[in-house]
């Protein structure tokens, strides 16, 4: 009896090792992508964006405690990753701005997420060199670029989205309860970093009726505990920061209509203010030609194209020709291989997962806010994944002349050398440089040469970043001044 009882919890642990198979990898393996992280990290670092955004300065604002209000409707968890990062920093002797700690946060983010898609790709191909050349792909994509180096929220988001997509894979190829759990507080924590992530749920909810149409229970499961972990935050802030489950007759938590009301309009993005009226998408455009629209902007977040949603650089002329042309023979040879190696089939799991995700993406992205590179440019993780493995079995397919596989995947590598320099060179190094930032100049010459209580007049200053400029570079507060007069004539300049 007690032989049997050995043998079957033996054969339990061996299942266990089993069911986590996709996440175990050769010591090599870790090396080289702690090599390929690091190394990314590195080039992040060295480059940060200098043109400051007006919702990266509110961030930093409250990451460096001048707002005790830590959550954000919209992204609730990144000014406490921002705030914790920004003490750490401080803690181990390097001071630095909120907005400084905010751009090595998303450094490290974005890097780390390279170097994660790099191993999930090795799980994929089992071919290093393959899954370097992707993950690089994405590393110097334009969008996911651009964010690692600037203090925007969506690094956090990219990173547990990668997280949750590569685990929904693993858990049709490999059930587990344990891995069902993790894989609902990653989920939760997506949705946390940023609130359009909850239109990914479907794709998790999807991953597990395809590993298992008959428990209905594992949803129930996962709709529990994911439930939780983006429940309990919210009630917290909910009704200690914005009091807004607080009865004001009473001064206790409450759930009636009033507090119901008021902290949903908060949750919709109102922050200090509950007034349902106040909230107006303009951007809000439900048609279905923003499926092309769409499509149109995850494309601009591989290939920097002035004109664009973020439009930061000095494109060439000639840039733009060869990035035409990257596009142009990217996309064609893509199409091309992903039907002939008919990865639809091969790759099912993985390209169901895709599908399931960029669709229910468009029911968001095409009521709130189409042509905005933000909401897509992650979705270049499942593509490229699809796209790797596509090249993959194309090169080992015999049925194909050796001269014509070499042929199409030297023409695919000449599509995409180009894209981290033009990448680099037209925008990435131009907006790290401070002096080509005219607003950011004229700050620090207000925060030398005029004195508090002093009356300033800028000329070229209207737009939302340039507002905030003063306050956020020149060291003093907002009402530090007696008057700042702005107005824009034809000549620019102070």
């Amino acid at each position: 009896m007690g032989k049997h009882k050995i043998k079957k919890q033996k054969v339990h642990e061996v299942h266990e090792i089993d069911n986590w198979q996709d996440f175990i990898f050769p010591k090599r393996d870790l090396i080289y992508a702690a090599i390929l992280t690091f190394a990314i990290l590195i080039v992040y670092l060295l480059v940060p964006c200098k043109f400051f955004y007006f919702d990266g300065l509110m961030y930093a604002s409250v990451v460096e405690g001048k707002d005790p209000s830590l959550g954000w409707a919209n992204h609730l968890s990144f000014n406490y990753y921002g705030h914790a990062f920004w003490k750490l920093l401080k803690y181990i002797g390097i001071e630095k701005d909120g907005y400084s700690a905010l751009q090595i946060m998303n450094s490290f983010f974005g890097a780390v997420t390279v170097g994660i898609f790099f191993l999930f790709l090795k799980k994929l191909t089992e071919k290093i060199w393959l899954s370097i050349v992707f993950s690089l792909l994405l590393e110097f994509s334009y969008a996911f670029w651009y964010r690692s180096v600037d203090a925007q929220v969506y690094p956090p988001s990219v990173f547990w989205l990668t997280v949750s997509f590569i685990l929904s894979w693993s858990y049709i190829r490999q059930k587990s309860k344990l891995k069902l759990a993790i894989l609902s507080v990653t989920s939760g924590l997506a949705v946390l970093a940023h609130q359009g992530n909850i239109f990914f749920l479907p794709t998790v909810v999807a991953g597990i009726v395809l590993a298992d149409r008959k428990k209905i229970k594992n949803i129930l499961l996962f709709g529990i505990i994911a439930g939780f972990v983006i429940a309990v935050p919210y009630l917290y802030v909910l009704t200690y920061q914005e009091k807004t489950l607080i009865d004001r007759n009473t001064g206790r938590f409450a759930i009636n209509e009033t507090t119901v009301k008021n902290s949903f309009n908060w949750i919709r993005g109102n922050a200090g203010s509950y007034d349902p009226n106040k909230y107006v998408n303009t951007y809000w455009q439900p048609k279905m030609k923003h499926i092309i629209t769409d499509f149109k902007t995850m494309i601009d977040g591989m290939w920097f194209a002035k004109g664009s949603y973020y439009g930061y650089g000095y494109p060439s002329d000639g840039s733009k020709i060869w990035m035409l042309v990257s596009k142009i023979i990217f996309m064609l040879l893509g199409f091309f291989l992903f039907f002939k190696e008919k990865i639809y089939r091969r790759y099912k799991t993985l390209f169901y997962l895709a599908l399931t995700w960029w669709l229910s993406y468009m029911i968001f992205v095409s009521w709130f806010n189409p042509g905005n590179p933000d909401y897509w440019y992650h979705h270049w993780v499942p593509v490229l994944a699809l796209y790797c493995c596509a090249v993959y079995e194309f090169l080992k397919d015999e049925n194909i002349s050796l001269l014509l596989r070499k042929s199409l995947i030297g023409l695919f590598l000449c599509s995409i050398v180009i894209i981290p320099p033009i990448n680099f060179f037209d925008s990435i190094y131009p907006i790290s440089i401070a002096e080509n930032n005219e607003n950011y100049i004229r700050a620090l010459f207000v925060k030398k040469y005029v004195k508090k209580g002093g009356v300033v007049i800028i000329s070229g200053i209207g737009w939302n970043p340039g507002k905030v400029y003063i306050p956020s570079f020149a060291n003093v507060g907002r009402i530090s001044f007696d008057l700042i007069f702005v107005y824009n004539p034809k000549a620019q300049g102070l």
